[in-house]
């Protein structure tokens, strides 16, 4: 069961900018996690990984460095 006074328009914004292939606000990230809003190994914070991993990769590939 969902608690109902959970905010849900951080995570709907969170689904919203994952969908698109946007990355994240790391800030508000960190502090869901730290609230124990959101969970470090689920499925919102490892697709948030992917999409930090894949940008890293792509400016290691423009930079070089």
């Amino acid at each position: 069961m969902i608690d109902p006074t959970l905010p849900m328009q951080p995570f709907y914004e969170i689904m919203l900018k994952l969908e698109k292939k946007e990355r994240l606000d790391i800030l508000l990230v960190t502090q869901l996690i730290e609230k124990n809003m959101l969970s470090r190994d689920g499925k919102i914070a490892i697709a948030h990984s992917r999409l930090e991993a894949e940008f890293y990769e792509q400016k290691f590939k423009r930079t070089g460095n």
